[in-house]
């Protein structure tokens, strides 16, 4: 005769129960260490990027008070040029024309954007407003870039001939000062030197031609002007959801 055994089924049950329940604990934890991980890694972005931005927006803010000078000094060559009574040049023109002539770049700081961007890490920012911000940003960025390079090569192709024809500046050349910065060589391209108003062509200077060349550059600048605008006004908003993002990831 063959004896039963009796299985104490409540314990394994309770054994089970225990296995099951140290797998999810076990699971909780590393989601948990994950999603932590993820935070901290957040938060540090988020520094980054307020700190690139930060420096960004000053540059911004020089480069459109920049700008707004040179459009000015376009005006001012403008009036002159539609002074039909005088015969004669003010002695500070050959300054104001010399003045005009400058292509000044802001210094950009997207070392932590291009960062994330290169490793995948963008999706760690949860808030998608700073990230559309952040894309809408550098597609303004592309749009200044192109401009300057506008401002350039129409220097080249329009305004050089005929400064160079009639001999306003004492050279046709532009000149590149180079700043360092933790991003690499900046080139700030600044305008040609100044002849004195004596030495300049008063008949030249007075014709429709140079008129419409100093028109024309004027425009440039104004479109100029308004992307470096957008940009300065995008980049204050965008600091501003970073302090929020950075203040609900530190409660």
């Amino acid at each position: 005769m063959t004896g039963t055994q009796n299985i104490n089924w409540q314990r394994l049950l309770v054994e089970a129960a225990a296995i099951v329940i140290s797998i999810i604990i076990a699971f909780a934890i590393d989601a948990w260490w994950d999603e932590r991980q993820e935070r901290q890694a957040e938060l540090d972005y988020l520094i980054g990027l307020q700190r690139d931005f930060s420096e960004t927006r000053e540059s911004l803010e020089n480069h459109v008070n920049r700008v707004s000078s040179l459009f000015s000094h376009v005006d001012e060559v403008l009036i002159v040029i539609a002074d039909s009574e005088s015969a004669n040049l003010p002695d500070s023109f050959s300054s104001m024309v010399g003045e005009a002539y400058s292509i000044p770049r802001p210094v950009i700081v997207t070392g932590t954007y291009k960062d994330m961007v290169n490793s995948g890490s963008l999706q760690l920012i949860r808030s998608e407003e700073i990230r559309l911000a952040m894309a809408e940003f550098m597609s303004i960025l592309e749009i200044m870039n192109f401009r300057s390079n506008l401002n350039l090569q129409t220097f080249w192709s329009l305004h050089a001939p005929f400064i160079n024809r009639y001999l306003l500046l004492n050279e046709l050349a532009f000149h590149e000062d180079v700043i360092e910065n933790a991003q690499g060589e900046i080139k700030y391209i600044a305008g040609p030197p100044i002849k004195h108003s004596f030495e300049l062509n008063v008949e030249a200077i007075k014709t429709q031609e140079f008129w419409n060349l100093m028109t024309g550059w004027k425009v440039l600048y104004g479109d100029q002007l308004a992307q470096s605008t957008r940009a300065q006004s995008l980049c204050a908003d965008i600091l501003d959801m970073l302090d929020d993002g950075i203040e609900s990831n530190t409660r």
